[in-house]
């Protein structure tokens, strides 16, 4: 035991006479730009100003808070163009200012700002959009005051390169186009539709910026008329683009029994009234069916006479090239051969309030045989054994494919049914009647 005391002192002393090794991976204080390298600065012209912060910190064995300065070098654009392939100008020094007096750093950290013009920004550029001033930056290095802190040897963190990326402001319209639709583009509730058209800017907004919003506007993109004096109200979320207002909602509110024509377009126009720019269009036009569509996946037919493959599903498939066609021979693909009058009977899935039945009529064939079916009506039921007549209709010999009827007095309604009596055309003894597509509307 004696012995294995004497061998730890021994050990112990031998260790305590080494050199402290604590600070062998501990370097000379440097200092050098925490944000180094290249940064691309986004600046909106409405700013007038735009500062870049430069940020320096001071590393090393010892805390200490040097006094630096930071400077423009010409040689570290210089140095940044060949190892890159680039070749950045450096910024007329007229288009921006540098804190350039010393300072003392505190914890060891300090910070200088550069500070953009953008008016002469705008001066130096030679192409419309500003694109150019990317091609141009501000080289920052640091200089240290205090002796025995040096600056670092690495390039990648001695020298800042800004390039100043001049932009309009702007905002864009989310509804401008041309668009069509019907009811399910609305909210509905308590008697009343609303619309809402939305500007916003693509980044958060710290600028004033009127805007014109017109509504209804004129557009020929519009295939119908606009809503009736008196039917609609409008309201705005803000009076203007201004700090922390970066959207702007527009909110159309219509009164369903004032506006119930079957086809409306809404119109609206905006300009801007400021430094702002539109980005994109400035006009939206909605051609809108004042009416829900129903889903005709959600409708059943049955018809007294089809020609196989031609039977009244195809009036509900959405195609205008398939069709129901009436059965005119003895063949066994002709089902229900007989004289007129033909009927096809619609079941909805659930009941709704009837305004308007849409009939396409066949289109091939250069129209060929669009009028093939000429006259006719359609009844409608609650229960599928009562029916009331809504709607007589009668074509002619004219070749128009598609027909909206409105009921002089909209109906509840779960069963639509179909009836044609006259033709244009026979095969043999039996009259020829086809339809292409079938819809029904309801509010």
């Amino acid at each position: 035991m004696r012995k294995y005391m004497v061998w730890m002192a021994a050990a112990l002393a031998a260790v305590s006479c080494e050199p402290s090794h604590l600070n062998d991976n501990m370097y000379s204080p440097v200092v050098y730009i925490v944000n180094s390298g290249l940064t691309q600065e986004v600046i909106y012209s409405v700013e007038g100003t735009h500062t870049f912060t430069v940020h320096a910190y001071c590393g090393g064995i010892e805390s200490i808070d040097p006094e630096v300065v930071a400077e423009i070098n010409r040689s570290a654009l210089d140095t940044y163009n060949i190892n890159t392939g680039e070749n950045l100008e450096v910024l007329p020094e007229s288009c921006y200012t540098l804190e350039s007096s010393p300072k003392k750093m505190s914890d060891n950290r300090v910070s200088f700002d550069i500070v953009f013009d953008c008016g002469k920004l705008e001066e130096l550029s030679q192409s419309e959009d500003w694109t150019d001033i990317t091609g141009y930056a501000v080289p920052v290095v640091l200089r240290s005051l205090t002796e025995g802190v040096g600056v670092s040897e690495d390039s990648g963190l001695s020298a800042a390169i800004i390039v100043p990326d001049l932009r309009k402001m702007g905002f864009t319209f989310e509804q401008a186009g041309v668009n069509s639709g019907d009811l399910t583009d609305f909210t509905d509730k308590d008697g009343f539709l609303t619309y809402e058209y939305r500007l916003f800017t693509p980044v958060d907004n710290h600028w004033d910026n009127p805007v014109s919003f017109t509504f209804p506007a004129e557009s020929p993109d519009a295939d119908y008329g606009p809503l009736p004096d008196g039917s609609y109200t409008v309201t705005k979320s803000a009076e203007q683009f201004s700090d922390g207002v970066s959207e702007i909602i527009y909110t159309v509110k219509i009164d369903k029994e004032a506006a119930s024509a079957f086809n409306y377009s809404l119109v609206a126009k905006v300009e801007s009234e400021g430094g702002f720019e539109l980005l994109g269009e400035g006009t939206s036009v909605l051609n809108f069916t004042n009416r829900y569509t129903y889903d005709q996946s959600r409708i059943t037919a049955a018809a007294d006479t089809y020609v196989t493959g031609k039977g009244a599903d195809m009036t509900l498939d959405g195609n205008p090239g398939t069709l129901w066609e009436s059965a005119y021979n003895t063949s066994a693909s002709h089902i229900g051969l007989r004289l007129m009058p033909y009927t096809i009977v619609y079941t909805l899935s659930e009941p709704v309030v009837l305004y308007d039945i849409k009939i396409d009529r066949r289109s091939d064939q250069n129209l060929k045989y669009t009028s093939d079916l000429k006259a006719g009506y359609y009844e409608v039921s609650t229960d599928g054994e009562t029916y009331t007549k809504v709607v007589d209709f009668d074509y002619g010999t004219s070749k128009d494919v598609t027909f909206i009827h409105s009921l002089d007095t909209p109906a509840e309604v779960k069963y639509v049914k179909f009836v044609a009596t006259e033709s244009n055309r026979k095969s043999g003894n039996y009259p020829l009647a086809s339809i292409a597509e079938m819809n029904f509307y309801y509010r």
